[in-house]
């Protein structure tokens, strides 16, 4: 029983990581979120972690951000890396609508890179 448990719990994480959090981070690299944003998808994630874990205690659903979005502390910082990983592609892109705004995205990177 133990085992079909940590199966199943084990398949939550991932649909939750590989479905859901690409659908609450889709256009975050593009666009400028305010931290009451973020706090608000957070609080989306820790119900989540709440209801697929049955608990209430902090500890353990910080634990489960830690697991799921790779070693982030919120999803402010899960933001910035992906945002880097997004604007180092643009700025190498050789797309001809990429290349005009090249600049600007190699200056943001920068900046990212000094926080």
């Amino acid at each position: 029983m133990l085992q079909c448990l940590e199966k199943l719990l084990a398949l939550l994480l991932e649909l939750l990581k590989v479905k859901c959090l690409p659908v609450l981070l889709y256009g975050f690299e593009a666009c400028p979120i305010s931290n009451k944003e973020f706090n608000s998808l957070d609080f989306v994630l820790k119900g989540c972690f709440r209801k697929i874990f049955r608990t209430r205690s902090a500890e353990v659903v910080q634990n489960c951000k830690l697991m799921l979005l790779f070693n982030c502390m919120s999803m402010q910082e899960c933001s910035v890396k992906r945002k880097c990983k997004f604007l180092a592609n643009y700025v190498k892109s050789e797309n001809i609508l990429c290349y005009v705004c090249q600049n600007i995205a190699a200056h943001e990177l920068n900046m990212l890179g000094k926080r």
